[in-house]
């Protein structure tokens, strides 16, 4: 469960702080020109020479977020149908996060390069490193590989969006004087073009294109300048890349790619859902890659394969994006303070990911196995030598087997991995069940803790499932119309699949949630027979409860006075009671324009124009788990972090307590981990701010513990 924070700072007569808490792991908040004479461009020599500068970053505290809770309306059971294939045997390779641990920076491999001006773009052409940026005009020329300033040259007025090469020549979209220039390497001014609000550009081999960013089309210039036409392109399109054939542009208003012929007809336009507003886009001749603005990475294959979505980072900011001929790399906002570059294969599979200076990166360049990043702090740009960005994919322990899994449900098409120990069995088994929000089967939170534990499980002689959450990797159906119901549906379709595995004792299988998964397996326990319930800070307070106290803690870590807090908590339960009675939901909305405090998730709040609140969060903020856990029969084991801010250790471990009590269950063990957090990470004070600096490891015994109570109730060991 999460509490997704941004202070937005609101009109000074206005009072109101409007706080939603949002309960998802790993979703964190972050969330037309004319031209004019100017006069004769000139090539500009510098006055000195400026040499790569070496620096040490050492990472501040990272704002973060976790996961979440949910209810359990009334389902009906039904056997659905499922496969499961061997990876050998898998038309396309799991989604695999990126979210896992950065290697510590080390000045032999990260370098910066000083220049003048925040950077913008970045393009390797003509065997140099134009650098540039939307404060001036010019392009700095760097020499490869050290970086040595070799000259700039005018790229346009204040406002250079992006850069071209064609083989000879660059050209720059200038957005200030709604101009595309074409100019030699050496600075020779070679034509000025109109062109309506230029903003990205790219050769397809034989003429430049370039997006209209207010006018909804794309420009076709030939290289000597005419126009070839003017074509639909989508609202607001941005970037823009060549995938050999066609052209792909990024729309940033309805979240979008649109595909166009090299002829100007609009081929298609792909949908990426609801916040995921696109901040870059590159391509192959096999894939068209999208960085999704927060924490997505979205592969669009050129043949008839399924799109996939990966998780990168472990904060908002996704956004430039380059390839070489085996990786894939996009730069992610890594803290307040810090950005950083992660590495994929081009199946997904996380490689590395290094922390560097600046805040946002702007723009990746790939020069001979080195990554250059433009950073829109300090003036810099980061060169990431290959020694870091080395690949740091875990493997598969020996003893243990990992199938991928494709369960056909009763509502949705949902995929995993199933996890066992390397003999035949039958093995005792458990099926996880994520938190809130846009999960994967790995764990897109601080590292991939779900795969970590389902190793040390099947080590223990436990096999797991763990599976994509709607919308993710290869499941089907949308993150933000997934209610708690449709959650226990997917819950017990899953179940059921595992039972009917090879090699797993169907009489000794149970289910393991995580925060609102924690909910969600009370509910499915509630309703169907399972030999064991594991839940991992798991609520049993109702949801509005546990926010409201969340949201307190949270405001008290920060100093906030009481006369503040107190305001906050007042302005939350009129919140609350909007969303839950449909009452008073134009002076919320006006609330949200105001920009009063808000914490949401743009993912989850204000899913459209035509919804204020999305359907889940209506339906998370109604649930109340208790009865749920009231009604479990089977044996339970709650684990909560002593330092758990997210679902607040000191209200729902003592609830838990009094209702197994009152409900007469006899077979259950609740444990508080002293100094562990809301991830069973070790923790200082278990502030969210501080889970993105905790180490990427699980407080000591705490697999230990679930194996071991796992293994008691159900005989194996």
């Amino acid at each position: 469960m999460a509490t997704l924070t941004r202070m937005y700072s609101t009109r000074q007569h206005s009072r109101l702080a409007l706080v939603f808490g949002l309960l998802i792991l790993a979703a964190l908040v972050f969330t037309a020109c004319s031209g004019s004479d100017e006069p004769e461009d000139q090539v500009i020599e510098p006055t000195a020479t400026t040499a790569i500068s070496t620096a040490s970053v050492e990472p501040t505290a990272t704002a973060s977020a976790p996961s979440a809770t949910q209810s359990a309306p009334t389902t009906q059971e039904a056997s659905p149908t499922a496969t499961a294939v061997p990876p050998s045997q898998t038309a396309t390779p799991p989604a695999q996060p990126a979210s896992t641990p950065e290697p510590e920076i080390d000045r032999s491999v990260v370098t910066y390069i000083d220049v003048s001006d925040p950077v913008d773009h970045l393009l390797a052409a003509a065997g140099e490193l134009l650098v540039g940026s939307t404060r001036s005009g010019f392009l700095s020329r760097r020499s490869i590989p050290s970086g040595e300033s070799i000259g700039s040259i005018r790229g346009g007025r204040e406002g250079v969006r992006d850069i071209a090469f064609d083989g000879e020549n660059l050209w720059t979209a200038d957005l200030s004087a709604s101009q595309v220039r074409k100019t030699s390497p050496d600075g020779t001014d070679l034509g000025r073009f109109d062109v309506r609000s230029p903003e990205g550009i790219v050769f397809d081999g034989a003429s430049i294109w370039v997006t209209n960013s207010n006018r909804g089309t794309v420009t076709n210039l030939a290289l000597d300048g005419s126009e070839i036409g003017v074509y639909d392109a989508g609202p607001f399109p941005k970037q823009i890349t060549f995938d050999g054939t066609d052209i792909w542009v990024t729309n940033a208003i309805d979240e979008s790619v649109s595909r166009i012929s090299q002829s100007g007809e609009l081929l298609e336009t792909i949908y990426l859902g609801v916040g995921r507003s696109t901040a870059g886009i590159v391509a192959d001749e096999k894939y068209v890659w999208v960085a999704n603005g927060f924490y997505f990475l979205t592969r669009i294959p050129l043949d008839d394969a399924p799109i996939r979505e990966f998780v990168v980072g472990r904060i908002s900011g996704g956004g430039p994006l380059a390839l070489d001929d085996d990786s894939v790399y996009m730069g992610h906002r890594q803290g307040e303070d810090f950005g950083s570059v992660t590495r994929l294969s081009h199946d997904g599979d996380w490689l590395s990911t290094v922390i560097i200076g600046g805040d946002d990166p702007t723009s990746i360049e790939v020069i001979d196995g080195v990554v250059y990043v433009g950073l829109d702090v300090g003036a810099q740009v980061a060169v990431v030598h290959p020694e870091a960005m080395a690949s740091g994919a875990p493997t598969v322990p020996d003893g243990v087997v990992e199938i991928e899994v494709t369960i056909e449900g009763r509502e949705a098409t949902v995929t995993g991995i199933l996890t066992k120990p390397a003999g035949p069995g039958p093995h005792p088994a458990v099926l996880f069940v994520n938190g809130a929000g846009s999960d994967n089967r790995d764990g897109i939170f601080t590292w991939r803790q779900v795969r970590e534990a389902d190793h040390h499980h099947a080590q223990q002689g436990i096999a797991t499932l763990r599976l994509d959450d709607r919308g993710i990797g290869m499941s089907t159906g949308k993150v933000l119309d997934t209610t708690i119901a449709s959650r226990i549906v997917d819950s017990i379709d899953a179940f059921e699949f595992l039972k009917a595995q090879d090699g797993i004792d169907p009489a000794k299988v149970g289910l393991l949630g995580h925060s609102e998964g924690g909910a969600v397996v009370a509910a499915v326990a509630a309703q169907i027979e399972v030999a064991f319930v594991v839940s991992i800070a798991g609520p049993v307070a109702p949801i509005k409860d546990v926010l409201r106290l969340q949201t307190q803690r949270l405001l008290e870590a920060d100093g906030s006075p009481e006369s503040y807090v107190n305001s906050v908590l007042e302005d939350t339960a009129f919140a609350h009671n909007a969303i839950l009675t449909g009452e008073n939901l134009e002076e919320l909305e006006q609330l949200i324009e105001l920009g009063s405090v808000i914490i949401i998730a743009p993912d989850y709040i204000m899913a459209d124009e035509k919804e204020l609140v999305t359907i889940w969060f209506q339906d998370f903020l109604k649930y109340d788990p208790g009865p749920s856990w009231a009604a479990v029969e089977e044996p339970i084991l709650a684990i909560f972090g002593e330092k758990d801010w997210i679902v607040p250790t000191e209200q729902n471990e003592p609830l838990l307590r009094e209702i197994l009590t009152n409900s007469g269950h006899t077979n259950h063990h609740i444990q508080i981990l002293p100094g562990a957090n809301h991830f069973f990470q070790p923790a200082e004070t278990g502030s969210i701010g501080e889970i993105g600096t905790n180490p990427r490891e699980f407080i000591p015994g705490f697999l230990d513990l679930i194996s071991s109570w796992i293994n008691d109730q159900v005989g194996g060991g």
